[in-house]
Formats: structure tokens, sequence, C-alpha cells
């Protein structure tokens, strides 16, 4: 299987750049096939690929290859212990370390900025879930969005990360009973952009689909018809 090549090659040539990337990409790969398909645990295997990744870069610092795919393996463990009610944190520190590095080495990585956004947004989703106040780790995100934005203005990752943050900032907002804002029109902007450049992608779907929905929220709340937003949310 896909594990198996990946951790044969990389012990065919433990120095190999390429071999430890493929390897932390494969174990991605599979993770995520396991906690957002089978309903699995994929601790193990983040973990494994995880501690390849330390050893590795300990010896080879600016193998930039192998550090997109751990940030990617930290994020998605920083997910599973925000659904599962655990302490993201020190995760947190060592992927916002990661992130600093790969932006040291290369500077207009084009994937570096959705992915810090994960970070940033699953830290803000922690905070929520715990009764504190998640809106310093949302503003993180959205100027990283900002950031690689001017990179990269049709980016639907980018686009997609933004909506999504945005929505989990008005449900807070929703909660606390603030004021929504401009955020609320930003994110539906957001998501619809990004379903123009590409209908197809899922997640973008059920973002911009949250959005509209908040605002349907918002208008039954004001005394105003909803059903426009909810019948395009659906």
């Amino acid at each position: 299987g896909i594990l198996a090549t990946a951790d044969r090659l990389s012990r065919v040539d433990t120095a190999s750049v390429p071999a430890h990337q493929y390897r932390a990409w494969a174990y991605l790969r599979w993770s995520e096939e396991l906690m957002l398909h089978r309903g699995q645990d994929p601790t193990s295997l983040l973990d494994e690929a995880l501690a390849d990744c330390r050893v590795f870069l300990e010896t080879h610092p600016r193998a930039l290859p192998v550090m997109p795919p751990m940030l990617n393996l930290l994020a998605r463990k920083v997910e599973h212990f925000v659904n599962h009610g655990q302490d993201p944190r020190e995760l947190l520190k060592e992927a916002l370390t990661v992130s600093a590095r790969i932006q040291a080495l290369a500077p207009t990585y084009p994937g570096f900025h959705g992915i810090k956004m994960i970070a940033q947004t699953q830290k803000g989703l922690w905070a929520y879930s715990n009764g504190q106040d998640p809106t310093p780790a949302f503003q993180e995100s959205v100027a990283s969005f900002e950031q690689g934005s001017r990179q990269w203005p049709e980016g639907i990752t980018l686009l997609n990360k933004l909506c999504w943050t945005l929505d989990w900032w008005l449900v807070h907002r929703l909660r606390t009973g603030e004021p929504l804002g401009p955020e609320l029109e930003r994110a539906i902007e957001a998501g619809r952009k990004g379903v123009a450049l590409n209908g197809g992608i899922h997640h973008l779907q059920v973002n911009l689909g949250m959005a509209l929905g908040i605002r349907g929220v918002q208008k039954s709340l004001q005394g105003a018809n909803p059903d426009s937003d909810w019948q395009e949310a659906l």
C-alpha cells in the first residue's frame, strides 16, 4: 500500500528529502481518509509521521519540501484535538514555528498562508469551545488571508479558509450578542467568489451555506424575511 511504499523509500535513503516529503504526504492523506471519511482515530498515523518529520528536520533544517506536509499534519492533529475537547495549544505553537521556518526559507510559497490560517482558526475554535474569546485568533487568520491574497487574489483555498474563519467568528458574535458587522457580507462575498472560481469544492459550498444561514438568522431576528438566504444556503 501507499504507506508501505513511503516507509520503504524513506528507509532506502534516509537522507533523501523527496522520500521523507512523500512519506509525510502519504501519511497525511491516509490520516485524512481515516478522519474525514471513515470516522476513525488518526492519532497514531499523525504521531508517527510527525515524529519522522521532526527527526529529519533536526539533521536537515533547510529541507523545505518536508515542512508544508508537516504543517498540514499538525493542522489535522489540532483539528482532531479541538473536535475531541483536547488542548491543542502546544501543537499550535509548533505549527506557528514551522510556519515561520517556511516563511523564512520561501516567503512566496503558494500554500503557506492557507495552511497557517487552518492553525489560527482552529486556535479560535478551541477558545470558542472552552468559553474563551476566539476573536484574536480569528483576527490572526484574517490577517494571514490579507497577506496571502496580495500574492494570490484568486486563491480558492484562501477564499475558502476566509469564509470558514468568518463563519465561526460570526457564530461567536451571535452567541455573545455582538453586532455581526461587515464580516457577514465579507464571508458571503468570499464564498461566492470561490464558488464562481470552482463550484465543485464541497467545503466551500458548506462554508458559503453557513454564511448565508447566519444572514438568514440575522434577518429573522430583525423581523425581516430570511427565506431567500435560507433557500440559497440549501
